[in-house]
Parts: structure tokens; sequence; C-alpha cells
């Protein structure tokens, strides 16, 4: 994460540089445009220069804010993979705690009766002993700890957001061009936010999927890892939210309608200035906040429907398309859940697919008329093309 935090420094003071050095080109080829006509001097081999100038810093702009940007994005995904691996790890170290604190209170529970079978001062002493130890209750204990523990951690939320050249008003550049960029920016963004939009939507329906088969049944971990990647997957649809509100804001001014002042992240982004002097965002929402922007509504089964991930017949996945009316159908014809064994290499493009091996063997649970297919894969259940793969029972 440090690594793609100081990629991200470096190319947004890349990204300043250029972009300042892109406004003095356009201003000097506007003046130039100016002399050729205003002047009888011979002045075109000096402005066809400044133009291949022109051009090439506007590629380099368009290319400082893209890198700038993605720089962002991964750095995001970087911490928030980062919370999650503390997060588990605080777990289980909680876990192993209580367990220590229990077999020391059995270890104490069969010293005390040791002692109650000595002489009668030792037993006497050991009276003192015995009260507080019934008393102990870990599990109170820890509840009470696991509340205090969560009342100091409020920010769930603390992400640096990107901050674009010309989000800033008080840099020098030109209004046309700035809401252009500006634009350009946002059409990134939303490109994203829709991306992982579709992720949480499979991601929604895998869940709902599981729960139907393994009603009643205790939950393993491919429960947990699919709650984990949504959870995943929400926060960083909150981030992009919190990038495309910025834009949004940004452009809504330069275009001279008022910002929507009653949004909610205009009250949890801090401006601050970083090492280089230059503007900083920083997204602070408290965990209240944060929850109820992540939280959904659950899913009803004969509801869901499948991610719009297109055929599964090798094309690009990105295409889209539905097939809501078969969903009870697919899902209840396979519970006897057949076998298949993958015959090509598949790399999983979403957090619910499944990554396939030649010789996998997956566990069939549900098949989808759109090719793509429900299953079980070395305890991780996910969806993969049916294509890439034969039934063997």
């Amino acid at each position: 994460m440090n690594k793609w935090r100081t990629d991200e420094r470096r190319s947004k003071k890349e990204s300043f540089t250029v972009a300042r050095e892109n406004e003095k080109v356009q201003d000097m080829t506007s003046d130039a445009s100016y002399s050729i006509l205003t002047s009888n001097a011979n002045l075109t081999k000096d402005a066809t220069k400044l133009e291949n100038k022109k051009r090439k810093l506007e590629e380099s702009v368009k290319k400082s804010y893209t890198e700038y940007y993605t720089y962002c994005v991964r750095t995001a995904r970087a911490k928030l993979e980062w919370e999650m691996s503390v997060n588990d790890a605080e777990k289980n170290f909680m876990a192993l705690e209580e367990e220590r604190l229990l077999r020391l209170k059995e270890y104490a529970h069969h010293v005390s009766q040791m002692y109650q079978q000595f002489v009668p001062k030792i037993s006497q002493l050991s009276s003192r002993l015995t009260e507080p130890i019934y008393e102990c209750d870990v599990s109170q204990d820890f509840t009470i700890i696991t509340d205090t523990v969560n009342r100091y951690n409020e920010d769930l939320s603390v992400q640096v957001l990107p901050d674009f050249y010309p989000e800033h008003t008080n840099l020098a550049m030109n209004k046309k061009r700035r809401i252009s960029a500006l634009t350009k920016i946002l059409q990134l963004v939303r490109q994203d936010l829709d991306r992982e939009r579709r992720s949480k939507k499979g991601l929604d329906t895998l869940a709902n999927a599981m729960n139907h088969h393994t009603s009643g049944l205790k939950h393993d971990d491919s429960h947990k890892n699919v709650y984990e990647k949504l959870h995943h997957t929400n926060l960083m649809i909150l981030y992009l939210e919190a990038v495309n509100y910025k834009v949004v804001t940004a452009l809504a001014t330069l275009e001279g309608h008022p910002p929507a002042a009653s949004n909610t992240f205009s009250q949890h982004i801090e401006t601050t200035r970083d090492k280089n002097g230059l503007q900083m965002s920083v997204l602070k929402m408290p965990a209240s906040v944060c929850q109820k922007l992540t939280s959904t509504a659950p899913i009803l089964a004969h509801e869901s429907m499948w991610s719009d991930r297109g055929s599964a017949d090798g094309t690009d996945i990105d295409d889209f398309s539905s097939d809501e009316d078969d969903a009870d159908d697919d899902i209840d014809e396979n519970i006897k859940s057949p076998r298949c064994k993958a015959l090509y290499q598949y790399s999983a493009k979403l957090n619910d697919e499944l990554s396939l091996e030649p010789g996998d063997v997956i566990h069939i649970h549900s098949k989808k008329s759109d090719g793509w297919w429900l299953g079980d894969l070395k305890g991780a259940i996910g969806v993969f093309p049916a294509t890439y793969v034969v039934e063997i029972d």
C-alpha cells in the first residue's frame, strides 16, 4: 500500500506539472495565432512548432490524469484489503484470547478444588478464591471489551480521494478545457463505479443462491468469503461515489449550478495539504453512516437474478444480459449436485466467479440458460462458464 501511495503522490505531482506546462503552451499558442493574423511577419514556422508541442502536451495531460486516477484506485483497493486482513487477524487473536481465558478459568477451578482438600487454613484461603472464580463470566467480560473496542473504532472508512488539477479553480486553466477534462475524468470514474455495482449485483445473487442451498445449515468458509467480498465491494463503491461527487460538484460550480450541499459526502470530505503543498481530500465517514450507505435490503431468492455478465462463450464478460424467469427452476433441478471437469484455464474477472485450471473437478449446484453455472470448487462457491467444462456425472 505504501508503494501505491508513493506512486500516487509522484503521479499527482507530475500531473500538476504537465497541466501547468500545457496551460502555458495553450496561452502561447493563442497569442501566436493572434500575432499571425495581425502581423505581416512570417511566423508560420514557429506557430507550427508550437502547435505540435501543444498536441504532445495535451496527450501528456490526458495520460497523466489516467495514470494518477489508476494509482488512486489501486491505493484504495490495497487499503481496503489491508483493513480486512487486520480485521481478520483481530478476530483470530480475540478467539485465541477467549480460549486462553477459558482454559485459565478451568485451571484455577482445579487448583481451588485441590486447595480445599488441604489443611483448614489452606481451605480457608481457597474459599476466598472460590467466589471470584465462580463469578467469572468470560463471555460477558469479552462482550464488554468488544463494545469498548468498537466504541473507539468509529471511523471505518478513511480514504484519500484523488484531487485532479482541473478541480481547483484557483489554478490557472482555460475554463473550456477545464470542463472538458473534468467530463473525461467523470466518465472514467463512472465506468469503474458501474463495474463495481455489477460485481455487487452478482455477489448479492450468489449469496442468495448459497442461502437457498444451505438453509438451516451452518455457514462455512465459502459463505464468509462471499460476504467479505461483498463488504469489500460496498466500500469500494462508497469510495468511487465520493470521487464522483467531488468531480460532479466541481463541474456544477464551473457551469454555474450551485452544488448539492445536502449530499452525505459533503459533510465527511476534509481538505488538507500534502507534503508537496498540493490540496488533498480525505473521506472520513463514521461507522454508523458508512454502514447505512453500504447496507442493502436482502434480495429474496425468487426475485434475484444473475449478474448481467453475458453469455459464457469465451467473449467479453462485460457485456451483460439477465435471465430472471428461470432462476428458481435452475436452482431446484440440480439438488443432486452433479460434477464437471475443467477443460481449459479460466481466470475470474469478477468477485463472484471461480478461477479454473485444466483438470479441476467442480460440484455443480445450478445451471443457467445463459451458459453460466453455479458450483463448488475446493470449498469456494462461485459461477463459471459452462463452455470451459465437461460433465462427468
